[in-house]
């Protein structure tokens, strides 16, 4: 090549890497990273399901991961709510083990996480191969099924955390879409509720889970999220 070509070729590639650096040409972002950005924000509305859904089966793994770290406990709730929404075995049990971990008082964003666990087993039980987030939750719609010594800790001021739980469970059924779940709704709504809350607010609860029950299973829940406020 004449030495003026093979000048220009040089000028042309370092003309090249300088408006690459100038442009802020960072290398792109790795999986892992695009996991820990996905859970790290606050979102006023909650995870995007479709979003979370796309992230599909090997971010489990990372997700898993970040659930133990310490300098990631901001993010759980939104954590446990992506796994839910992959919904797979492994996620399942790592939620209810969520759920059910710690013994006495918890600090409000940890009672708020294991609340938030439960809701993603909704999720999960609307994807998931078997039936373990369903019966879950199924369990769960009793009030009996929340006490010592499933659950072991307290609300920040001491309080039993049990009604809220429940709470959480029969909205989850809700969430999932499947008939069994359509079928003790509309048992608890039947029976009065049961749960030692205010009869007009329970009532309330259990009318708007079988709304939502009977939307998902006809419609999905992407379809859901897209006419629905997450929170």
């Amino acid at each position: 090549m004449p030495r003026r070509s093979t000048a220009v070729v040089v000028l042309g590639l370092v003309a090249f890497l300088l408006t690459g650096c100038r442009r802020g040409g960072s290398p792109p972002k790795t999986f892992d990273e695009e996991v820990r950005d996905f859970v790290t924000p606050t979102y006023a509305e909650g995870v995007s399901y479709e979003r979370a859904r796309a992230l599909g089966p090997r971010a489990e793994p990372i997700l898993l991961q970040l659930l133990d770290r310490p300098d990631m406990r901001a993010s759980r709730s939104n954590i446990v709510v992506t796994l839910g929404i992959l919904g797979s075995p492994e996620a399942v049990q790592r939620i209810i083990t969520t759920i059910e971990a710690g013994a006495g008082v918890l600090p409000a964003d940890e009672v708020q996480t294991r609340m938030d666990a439960v809701v993603a087993l909704g999720y999960a039980a609307n994807v998931a191969a078997d039936a373990t987030a369903i019966n879950y939750l199924l369990a769960g719609a009793d009030l009996a099924y929340w006490i010592p010594p499933r659950i072991k800790w307290t609300l920040p001021g001491g309080g039993v955390p049990a009604g809220r739980l429940r709470a959480r469970a029969i909205s989850a059924l809700g969430l999932s879409g499947k008939d069994n779940a359509h079928q003790r709704l509309l048992q608890l709504q039947k029976s009065g509720g049961g749960g030692g809350g205010q009869p007009s607010r329970e009532q309330e609860l259990i009318a708007e889970s079988i709304k939502t029950n009977e939307y998902v299973a006809q419609n999905g829940l992407t379809k859901y999220y897209e006419t629905h406020s997450r929170r």
